[in-house]
């Protein structure tokens, strides 16, 4: 299956006085698919924050909504606070923390899936001189999905691992490798199969992205993935490409 996406994204960032800074952005994404228009969905994004800078750390504070619409309908809003710590070890290694909390709210037929969230994550990443400009990591995160009406059968922890990897062979043009797994283990019995709902999900994504101008990027991303699951009505296999023209402001 291939698809078609859109995006324009847009950043301020504006130093205050140092070591402060404060940022603003937003996004908005518009995926097309041409074999079937219901499942055309639309993604807008705003965030907020300001950060600090310490000799070899990176602080971060950000407070973000997201809302996202399928077939022109709203189906979900993320409010989320963020707080993030880089630390830089030198010769391009770099390790980071990340704490969040976040509350999703749904449309109302599908409201019964509200939620909180709260996520722990860290990692590293290293960056190489030379030719292509390699750099690589990996990220660990621990999100704990609560359901906000009374259904833990809905809720559940999430492990997540990623892998990755990105070279840019000329000034325009940028190749990336990631390899993920995440595992979700429900928090309670399913009402239907009267057992506790465990999934692992698997993925591989490849992209490819070229400059077009100093504002637009056009980027071709194929991807692989399985989901593992004890109950047979979740598991699949899958594999898609996506066509992206984004604009930067």
């Amino acid at each position: 299956v291939w698809e078609t996406v859109f995006s324009i994204y847009r950043k301020w960032v504006r130093g205050v006085s140092p070591p402060f800074a404060v940022f603003a952005g937003g996004d908005f994404n518009f995926k097309s698919n041409p074999t079937a228009s219901n499942f055309d969905t639309a993604n807008l994004s705003a965030y907020a924050g300001f950060s600090l800078v310490s000799g070899s750390l990176f602080y971060r504070l950000t407070v973000s909504d997201a809302l996202m619409w399928v077939d022109n309908t709203r189906y979900w809003d993320l409010l989320a606070t963020s707080g993030e710590v880089q630390y830089g070890l030198g010769e391009g290694l770099m390790l980071n923390g990340v704490v969040q909390y976040a509350e999703q709210s749904y449309s109302d037929q599908n409201s019964i899936n509200d939620a909180k969230i709260l996520t722990y994550g860290g990692g590293f990443q290293k960056a190489f001189a030379g030719d292509w400009w390699p750099v690589v990591g990996a990220q660990v995160s621990l999100a704990k999905n609560d359901n906000l009406n009374l259904r833990p059968d809905l809720g559940r922890d999430i492990v997540t691992t990623l892998v990755f990897a990105n070279v840019s062979p000329t000034e325009k043009t940028g190749v990336s490798l990631s390899i993920a797994e995440q595992r979700s283990d429900f928090q309670a019995a399913d009402i239907a199969f009267g057992t506790i709902r465990k999934d692992r999900l698997r993925s591989v994504d490849f992209g490819v992205s070229y400059l077009l101008s100093k504002n637009w990027v056009l980027r071709a991303e194929a991807q692989w993935s399985e989901n593992e699951s004890n109950q047979d009505l979740y598991a699949f296999r899958r594999t898609f490409g996506v066509i992206k023209m984004r604009y930067l402001f």
